[in-house]
């Protein structure tokens, strides 16, 4: 696994932010060019390799994009951009994906898609066209999932992570002279109402919903002017798609209510739908491995696989990656002991 593990930290050491993988993708590509026998297909942006073999079309991603989070200095082969780094494990994906796909054995054709810009939710949209054009049958991924036991393979039937979405909502009242507020119109009230009355929309659905408060900014820095214009961010998930769209609906109301007087707007950023597996192909990768549990629980963070999902059956499952620092944090950083039980994961589904 050497190879393999010295192509992992030359993706750390190259990381790129999401819609800019362009060395990434040399990398990738280069390698397979050098270790495999696989045809590749450079698209915009990304790139996919194919093995041929019998009718049975089986794929397999990979996500390669980097997070822009500060490269620790203690790691020998940080990021030559300090300021990019691999915070969610990409780099042990796209290894693990180039392992197999110089290594498998297989009567069926597999695809070995290297996607990109995931941390986006833009980079599947554009590969799942790939599927049906093809005409592939199944698709599989796997992330990292540090806190669980090393080398364990866990999955579930149904979500198995949440649709989620950035909601930035924008007030614009009136701004006035401090001295005088009653002649401006502030949204700062308006503002911390709203924000009082969030746990009370989650009330009612079956599943897992959150809401988090990114940030709140109202008016400026000058001490004389009675602010006219805030805004608050938030990301909103759900376990389930249709009831995120709900409570979307929900925060969109009670902000236009708030808001009476002034003008209400907002901006939806990196929506992400739910990645929902297809039980016939959890029960494969049951089957397939010894190690293996069910999740009680989906992950809360989004993964933009569930596009793959949307035009195919398939499944993602985890890795535990053991006792680390948790994903997106400056401290992570993918096990390589994990690149070997991907391969021998992906090689018994690609029958």
């Amino acid at each position: 696994m050497d190879k393999y593990i010295e192509l992992r930290r030359l993706l750390h050491k190259n990381a790129e932010l999401s819609g800019h993988e362009e060395k990434t993708r040399r990398i990738l590509m280069d390698f397979l060019k050098e270790n495999s026998d696989c045809e590749l297909y450079p698209q915009n942006g990304w790139f996919y390799a194919v093995k041929r073999g019998g009718e049975k079309k089986i794929a397999f991603r990979a996500d390669m994009d980097a997070l822009p989070i500060a490269e620790s200095p203690d790691c020998p082969y940080g990021s030559a951009d300090l300021s990019v780094s691999h915070r969610c494990g990409h780099d042990g994906h796209s290894a693990a994906l180039a392992a197999f796909a110089c290594q498998c054995r297989s009567e069926n054709t597999l695809y070995f898609i290297f996607q990109h810009a995931e941390e986006t939710g833009e980079g599947a949209k554009e590969c799942a066209k790939l599927l049906k054009r093809e005409g592939i049958g199944e698709i599989y991924a796997f992330h990292n999932l540090p806190g669980m036991e090393k080398n364990k393979i866990l999955c579930r039937k149904g979500t198995f992570a949440c649709a989620s979405m950035g909601l930035e909502l924008i007030f614009k009242g009136k701004g006035s002279h401090a001295a005088y507020p009653e002649n401006g119109l502030n949204p700062a009230p308006a503002i911390a109402r709203t924000l009082l009355s969030l746990d009370g929309l989650k009330i009612g659905f079956k599943a897992m919903t959150l809401i988090t408060v990114i940030g709140v900014s109202v008016g400026g820095e000058a001490y004389g002017t009675s602010a006219g214009e805030g805004v608050v961010r938030l990301t909103v998930r759900g376990e389930l798609e249709e009831e995120l769209d709900v409570l979307k609906e929900r925060i969109l109301a009670l902000c236009r209510k708030e808001a009476e007087g002034m003008e209400f707007t907002y901006k939806i950023h990196d929506p992400f739908p739910e990645t929902k597996n297809h039980d016939k192909y959890v029960d494969k990768i049951a089957r397939a491995c010894e190690n293996f549990e069910y999740l009680d629980e989906p992950m809360r963070w989004s993964e933009d696989f569930g596009y793959y999902l949307k035009e195919i059956p398939g499944a993602i499952f985890g890795i535990g990656a053991g006792d680390r620092a948790g994903l997106h944090t400056g401290l992570y950083d993918f096990p390589d002991e994990l690149i070997q039980t991907a391969v021998e994961t992906f090689q018994r589904l690609a029958k």
